[in-house]
């Protein structure tokens, strides 16, 4: 996407399904399916309009850790497109997620 181009706005919509099983508890695995759609069209979705739809796979761990009466979540996810093109181009997502929960 150029860089003189507004980044278009992502909806994540249902169904956003996420199966996780607990191995311990501070420890659990999950993997969810992910749904995406772009609000606005950019000139590259209105010169690639297959990209407006992107559909994915996420599966990643999640620790459980107590700190001081609350938690701290932390997760490594990876995920990888099931549709074209991204998945013709060999993308992944790697994410590192935070969450302090109090």
């Amino acid at each position: 996407m150029p860089l003189d181009e507004p980044r278009a706005v992502v909806l994540v919509h249902p169904p956003q399904q996420c199966l996780p099983e607990f191995l311990a508890p501070w420890l659990s695995l999950g993997a969810e399916l992910r749904l995406q759609r772009y609000l606005g069209t950019t000139r590259l979705i209105a010169s690639s309009p297959e990209i407006r739809d992107i559909s994915s796979l996420a599966g990643g761990a999640r620790f459980h850790v107590p700190v001081g009466g609350h938690f701290l979540r932390p997760a490594l996810t990876v995920a990888w497109p099931l549709d074209a093109p991204l998945r013709e181009r060999s993308y992944r997502w790697v994410q590192l997620d935070l969450p302090f929960i109090f």
